[in-house]
């Protein structure tokens, strides 16, 4: 089976640094992982979801989980790349054709320009291919070879001037001829379209169908509306913006938004209306500023080859980013939302932004420092700091309690003008009077660190520590003293273990699962079901979070998160999953914090920002794996590769049999391959493989 190493960015970006959002992740390809140069100059997509670039070196084919390349025919830089059916056309430098799979899953080069009866001219290299019917054409700086793939008949459109690119528009082929304008293939021929003075001394990027008018993008000087001879600059937002980025190749998404490369400032993403959306340029997560090449895949990814390098932007994942790339926030341990405003607390203070704003976060003054928690209780919003107990309304603080430490707030049941909250010195009371919150006491006789409390009746507090274990104390009635302290036994003390209430019950979480207190027992007992969360997945974390909105639990393991809701027709809660590997989440370990957003969408605090997880954009998907090769070989004999396309059986002495397997996906699912390929390995071949093990 394959292994694959890849370099996943998560990346949130300014936009020329004047405004903070969430982005789209990126996945990185460098050069030493696809095994070919630096420079990307096209990229396509063969119908089973294989990825195909252009590089300085050759071919290089991504099936998902690991790169191959293929030198190009002549050892020379490969410019275009198109998948056409079931073949892959390229072109190079003097050189053009298509390469073919073979029954043993490896591509063969055909040439099509050494069948010609007209000569190349000298120096010629082929940057575009574009289909048309039964026409296949290649395009190079000096002209255009129009070839027919049914009867491998040709004509040419040659020009005195250098060809830009081509472009095709809806059934239409556009070219431009520089110092001349723009013209179009009708009948085999070329017809001038325009040779207005903007596109004679400016280079096409691309033309686009934009409400039956030609829409132009120009490399330097922004977008042109075009029809029957009348030009006039697209009156967009981003005009201003466009009016200083040099821009090398755009184009139009499946949405009709816009992806524009530019030579020096990554990627520039418009709306149909030519809103500018975000940017992603090196310093925010690119592996380089120069796009050489753009392609939308099946699903929707953007694809980028750069001038060093491959990155894949996830355009549609279910998972936005923003990070804190220059620091200046920290690790966000708390989130809330509160009268329109998003609130972020971090190991550096209180951070606020409208929700409606792009604006950066901006610091809210004598909140410096540790804030663990943040607590909408009402219409009031609190602050837990390591200083105190803040009440925050907007950009202003209250400071209501100088007790260290204030690990979490809630409600005393039963009493609303009473809060216990959880400090490093134990338990305390905040007490609200004439309409004002207050200090009132600390609960005497038990002084361990407070992180986790939850209340099981007005009179017994449940406390874990997860160094000292699981506490129960009985208070008084007015909550100025415990009367007794005693420690549960039933579970064992452990790192990053946690303590919460749901659903009326008290829950317990470590490395051995979750557990529930049992009031007739009088101790905690294993919730089997539950804890099928951690089945199969490294322990990472007992911390459990409660969504009061939706009634879900939610839990963290090192392959992704996990939320449970109440049961529709029975008394267990459904589990689901969101694959998001804990290394690509970056929360901190026992601090993980999930926060509902809005609609389906949730909030995940991480060392460098946030995540926002779109509930409504996950797909329990199913892949589909494909085997890639096969091979067998006996004890101290050279491997022997098999037509996976034919019945074929093994001996017993042909005991070392490999099967090649992938999924062509680039999107941020944790694919179980291991589990996938047992249970589909004899469904892909059928009766074709048979065995005398």
């Amino acid at each position: 089976m394959l292994s694959v190493t890849k370099y996943c960015l998560f990346a949130c970006l300014l936009v020329g640094n004047m405004f903070a959002q969430e982005l789209p992740p990126i996945d990185v390809f460098y050069p030493d992982e696809y095994g070919g140069e630096n420079q990307n100059w096209s990229v396509s997509q063969s119908a089973d979801k294989y990825i195909y670039v252009a590089n300085d070196k050759g071919l290089l084919e991504f099936n998902g989980a690991k790169w191959q390349l293929y030198p190009s025919p002549n050892n020379t830089i490969m410019r275009s790349v198109r998948v056409i059916n079931d073949k892959i056309y390229t072109g190079c430098y003097m050189e053009f054709g298509f390469w073919e799979s073979d029954n043993f899953g490896q591509l063969k080069y055909n040439s099509i320009s050494q069948k010609l009866t007209k000569p190349l001219i000298e120096d010629e290299q082929f940057w575009n291919i574009i289909s048309l019917d039964d026409w296949i054409l290649f395009q190079s700086l000096n002209r255009i070879i129009i070839y027919n793939h049914g009867d491998s008949s040709y004509s040419t459109i040659d020009s005195e001037t250098t060809l830009t690119k081509m472009f095709k528009v809806d059934e239409s082929i556009y070219f431009q001829k520089i110092n001349d304008g723009i013209y179009k293939i009708e009948n085999g021929s070329e017809k001038l379209v325009s040779d207005n003075s903007i596109f004679q001394e400016n280079i096409i990027v691309s033309i686009f169908n934009h409400n039956n008018k030609l829409l132009v993008l120009t490399q330097e000087k922004g977008f042109f509306l075009l029809e029957d001879d009348f030009m006039k600059p697209w009156d967009i937002p981003a005009n201003e913006f466009l009016q200083g980025t040099s821009v090398y190749n755009c184009i139009q998404l499946k949405d009709k938004s816009y992806a524009l490369g530019t030579i020096s400032n990554g990627i520039i993403h418009l709306s149909a209306e030519g809103i500018i959306n975000y940017q992603i340029n090196q310093s925010k997560g690119l592996g380089n500023n120069t796009v050489l090449s753009l392609f939308e895949d099946i699903d929707n990814n953007i694809w980028l080859g750069l001038d060093d390098g491959i990155n894949c932007v996830n355009i549609s994942s279910p998972f936005s980013v923003y990070n804190d790339e220059k620091g200046e926030i920290g690790t966000v341990y708390a989130s809330a939302i509160h009268n329109e405003t998003l609130y972020l607390g971090t190991n550096q203070g209180l951070f606020s932004k409208n929700l409606k704003s792009k604006n950066n976060f901006k610091f809210i003054k004598g909140t410096n420092g540790q804030v663990w928690c943040l607590k909408k209780i009402d219409d009031t919003l609190f602050c837990g700091h390591n200083t105190g107990t803040f009440i925050i309304s907007d950009d202003k603080v209250e400071k209501i309690s100088d007790v260290l430490g204030v690990w979490n707030i809630q409600r005393v049941p039963g009493n609303d003008n009473l809060l216990i909250q959880g400090n490093y010195n134990g338990l305390n009371i905040l007490e609200r009077k004439n309409n004002t919150w207050q200090f009132k006491n600390k609960i005497e006789g038990f002084d361990i660190s407070s992180r986790y409390f939850e209340f099981l009746n007005q009179d017994k507090i449940f406390v874990s520590h997860e160094y000292k274990g699981v506490f129960k104390i009985n208070v008084n009635d007015s909550l100025t003293k415990a009367n007794s302290v005693t420690q549960d036994l039933s579970v064992v003390k452990g790192l990053n273990s946690s303590l919460i209430k749901y659903n009326e019950e008290i829950l317990y979480t470590n490395k051995e699962g979750i557990f529930k207190f049992d009031e007739t027992l009088d101790k905690f007992k294993k919730d089997t079901h539950l804890s099928t969360i951690f089945n199969n997945q490294k322990f990472t974390s007992g911390k459990l979070v409660v969504d009061q909105k939706t009634n879900s639990i939610w839990s963290f393991t090192d392959k992704g998160l996990s939320y449970s809701t109440p049961g529709k027709l029975s008394n267990l809660p459904n589990i689901n999953t969101v694959s998001i590997l804990h290394t690509l989440r970056n929360s901190m370990t026992g601090y993980e914090n999930i926060m509902h957003f809005e609609n389906n969408k949730y909030l995940l605090c991480t060392t460098t920002g946030y995540i926002i997880i779109d509930l409504a954009k996950l797909n329990d998907r199913k892949f589909d794996i494909t085997i890639n090769s096969i091979s067998k070989n006996k004890i101290n004999k050279p491997q022997q590769y098999l037509n996976k396309d034919e019945f074929g059986s093994f001996q017993n002495d042909e005991n070392n049999i490999e099967f090649i397997s992938s999924i062509p996906t680039c999107d941020f699912d944790n694919v179980n391959y291991e589990k996938m390929f047992l249970n589909n390995l004899f469904l892909v071949f059928g009766d074709k493989l048979s065995s005398n093990l």
